[in-house]
């Protein structure tokens, strides 16, 4: 029987998120680098509401007006990488030490 209340993505999300020992949003890490990939092409968010999943229609804001990234060779790190972003689009190269459970975000 189908539970009321959060939809079945947003509870497995949750879920995830609990199974990796973060239990508040605002233990989510921050300032760091989680993969690497290729930007491949860039859409408008009236194009991609017709072929992505209803996974990503839940987490993502696909309203008129707004631009979806299509990614190619997602590579997933073994540990988060802490780093100073940019605004904008920026080349990375990986030079800093992983970010460990008892490291500051």
């Amino acid at each position: 029987m189908p539970q009321k209340g959060y939809p079945a993505t947003a509870r497995s999300f949750a879920a995830e998120l609990v199974a990796r020992g973060v239990l508040e949003t605002a233990n989510l890490p921050c300032g760091v680098v989680l993969c690497t990939a290729d930007l491949w092409d860039i859409r408008p968010a009236e194009e991609l509401r017709e072929r992505i999943s209803p996974e990503e229609l839940a987490y993502g804001f696909y309203d008129d007006g707004r631009w979806g990234w299509l990614l190619r060779n997602v590579v997933p790190l073994e540990q988060p990488v802490a780093v100073r972003g940019s605004l904008g689009l920026w080349q990375w190269r990986e030079t800093a030490e992983p970010v460990t459970a008892s490291s500051d975000y």
